[in-house]
């Protein structure tokens, strides 16, 4: 089954996505964690999302810091 994303989720490079995956409007994945002592820093973490979830409208998911 293919990935629905909607037009206005921003995605990094670095998220692997499963299959059968939903993304809602609004949705932020994989760009580094914003913390007084490491904004801007980029750790180079990977953000997995497996197969078969959905991920409703306005859902961040940071990757590691």
């Amino acid at each position: 089954m293919s990935n629905t994303i909607h037009p206005s989720a921003v995605i990094n490079e670095n998220v692997i996505l499963g299959d059968n995956v939903y993304i809602g409007p609004n949705c932020t994945i994989g760009f580094p964690a914003e913390y007084k002592e490491g904004f801007g820093k980029s750790v180079g973490y990977t953000v997995k999302v497996e197969d078969n979830v959905v991920l409703t409208g306005n859902v961040t998911i940071d990757a590691g810091s």
